[in-house]
């Protein structure tokens, strides 16, 4: 008889907690895990905030929103696109120069 040990059970839990967020998302969970092996990067941040979320105590709905109210760009992960910083960057509000801080 096989027994599922803790780390086990635990690993199972995060893995089902990223994909009710990626569902609340409309990301196919399958695509996000090529993006990570494939491309790493922001991706695999993304990945581990999302773990660190559910060891927060956080719902899925609760981590989606706040996904959804970033600046990520969710259509090119949802297409299997890699994260880069510029797609992050080229989405961010525009701030004049008069309101930076040096």
């Amino acid at each position: 008889m096989k027994t599922i040990t803790k780390p086990t059970l635990k690993k199972k839990r995060i893995e089902n907690f990223e994909k009710k967020v990626l569902a609340n998302l409309f990301i196919d969970s399958n695509l996000f895990d090529l993006c990570v092996s494939s491309h790493r990067g922001y991706t695999l941040i993304l990945r581990n905030w999302i773990k660190d979320a559910y060891l927060n105590g956080d719902t899925p709905e609760e981590v989606a929103r706040t996904i959804k109210n970033s600046s990520l760009p969710l259509k090119e992960l949802s297409e299997g696109k890699p994260l880069h910083l510029n797609n992050i960057i080229t989405q961010l509000p525009r701030t004049s120069e008069s309101t930076l801080l040096f």
